[in-house]
């Protein structure tokens, strides 16, 4: 059993610390690409008249050249005054339009066909995505459109989730959204991108036709945003990056209870069934070297307590790795916040995973779901 234990400890390192040497090939501050582009913020919202005023404010206040940026928001089949209130905002702003949809579209996300429509009605060479209930800061656009020289296809950037409902909560929301972005700027530093934050993202538009738009990808409930960074960085000619930029960070508010993160994470869990095959193989050995070490440190307990010493070393490094990344990243977290992170991490998967592959896929109330 102990040389069991040594070999899962020994597989889970070389994926952490893969990812880990995937963050530090790239550089903490933000680049200059020359020239800026002419870059179109798009936002679906459906029924999120509560949050989408202090959205456009955030937009409207950019500091970004005027000229060079328009702000596409698409109304998906809204019910409660969203379209109202951008109609208002948009009367004052001229480079801010509406566009109105009213099917959810062929696919199973009606969030795909919302994105659609308004990709195909922007301007921009650069789009760049967030939702309707974000608050993005000042210098967020110019954050994305500084990295774009020639080569560019695609940027991606830390999107914590946070939550009022108390400290605890919300310090395991930040080391949970931290975890994710380990595994976003760690492969993207490979070139070799997995997942990202669908609400802090940017891309070229032509990098989008030359993956054949959203029609060349999976038909999925959840995970375009990790599709379109899968498609576009197996495409020779475009680079795929991640910024660890203050500026272009886009906190976001996370789910209030456990019950509601579980239902998030198999949403987002979901995508996987449609990932390529490296890409599952990497995940399943990941999850069964963590389990496994779970598991044999329980059995230290009660038959060798040697078995316990792999699962230490893990958290340790499960931890420095965190706290590296959050040091790029310029963001704080205390241990009490991660080992209770640590704990929840292998239950809300065992929870959530075999639901997410197999089980039936809620978007939201009234939307379209899959199984």
């Amino acid at each position: 059993m102990l040389i069991l234990s040594i070999l899962l400890a020994i597989v889970y390192a070389l994926i952490i610390l893969y990812l880990l040497v995937g963050i530090l090939r790239q550089p903490d501050s933000e680049a200059d690409g020359g020239e800026l582009p002419f870059v179109s913020v798009v936002v679906a919202a459906r029924n999120e008249a509560f949050h989408i005023e202090g959205c456009l404010r955030a937009l409207a206040a950019q500091d970004y050249p005027a000229h060079l940026l328009e702000i596409v928001i698409v109304d998906d089949r809204s019910t409660d005054g969203t379209r109202q209130i951008v109609e208002s905002f948009a009367a004052q702003f001229r480079n801010l339009h509406l566009i109105c949809i009213d099917n959810a579209g062929e696919w199973a996300s009606s969030k795909k066909n919302a994105l659609r429509t308004g990709v195909a009605d922007a301007n921009g060479s650069v789009l760049l995505f967030t939702d309707a209930d974000c608050v993005p800061p000042p210098r967020w656009i110019r954050s994305h459109a500084m990295h774009y020289d020639e080569s560019t296809g695609l940027f991606a950037a830390f999107s914590p989730q946070r939550s009022e409902r108390s400290e605890f909560w919300n310090g395991f929301l930040l080391v949970d959204s931290l975890a994710s972005a380990m595994v976003a700027a760690g492969s993207i530093g490979w070139g070799k991108g997995i997942t990202c934050a669908g609400r802090n993202l940017s891309y070229r538009k032509q990098a989008l036709e030359d993956i054949d738009e959203f029609a060349g990808l999976p038909d999925s409930v959840s995970g375009d945003d990790d599709f379109v960074l899968q498609a576009i960085s197996r495409q020779p000619h475009w680079r795929v990056k991640y910024s660890f930029a203050k500026a272009a960070q886009v906190p976001a508010a996370g789910p209030e209870t456990f019950a509601a993160f579980l239902r998030q994470k198999k949403r987002h869990l979901s995508s996987g069934r449609h990932f390529d095959l490296k890409i599952k193989v990497g995940y399943a050995l990941f999850h069964a070297a963590n389990y496994g070490l779970w598991a044999l440190a329980v059995a230290g307990l009660f038959v060798n307590s040697l078995l316990i010493l792999p699962f230490v070393l893990k958290n340790n490094l499960d931890w420095s790795v965190l706290s590296t990344l959050a040091r790029k990243l310029s963001v704080q977290f205390c241990i009490s916040h991660f080992f209770y992170w640590e704990l929840l991490y292998p239950i809300y998967h065992l929870l959530a995973g075999p639901g997410a592959f197999f089980g039936r896929i809620q978007w939201k109330s009234g939307s379209q779901s899959r199984t």
